[in-house]
């Protein structure tokens, strides 16, 4: 009967974690090399100055909450209609008091879109939708009413939602 010794037990344990440490490798590099992730997204080539714009709509659902001083709250969805039929819809915001679309956009508003404004109690915010340079921009400006003892500070205009150039 031939007994192991020390040198034989250390050295085809090494073999066994050389050759697990050759296939770990091999994987990682196959992985990193050869396969194309399944959450990454293939670059869509555009022809510029082709793609419609999507058409932008607002939409006022009543809000199931109340303000502090009970007025109804309203939930304001901007959908957005691509020339291909995908229709994406986000909420833009819960506003205190009443929506509605203006009559007249902003110069920089996207011609496919309205602005909308939403107001209750001397507050209210201004919405628009503007083309940003990687995405459509949604922004919303917040508004006071002036008084004769009081000018409300000016605002500006802050990014409050995105949505895609194509779908």
């Amino acid at each position: 009967m031939e007994y192991m010794t020390v040198t034989k037990f250390f050295i085809g344990r090494a073999i066994v974690v050389s050759i697990l440490l050759v296939l770990g490798f091999g994987v990682f590099v196959y992985k990193t090399y050869f396969t194309t992730p399944p959450n990454a997204e293939t670059p869509v080539q555009e022809t510029v100055g082709t793609t419609e714009p999507p058409v932008f709509v607002w939409k006022y659902e009543k809000a199931n909450t109340l303000n502090l001083d009970g007025i109804p709250k309203t939930n304001v969805f901007l959908e957005a209609t691509y020339s291909n039929g995908v229709v994406e819809r986000t909420l833009i915001a819960t506003t205190d008091g009443g929506c509605n679309d203006l009559p007249e956009s902003d110069k920089d508003s996207v011609p496919t879109s309205t602005d909308a404004q939403c107001y209750a109690a001397g507050l209210g915010y201004h919405f628009k939708v503007t083309k940003g340079s990687t995405s459509y921009l949604v922004q919303k400006k917040r508004f006071e009413e002036a008084s004769p003892d009081y000018t409300p500070p000016a605002s500006v205009y802050e990014v409050v939602g995105e949505f895609p150039l194509s779908k």
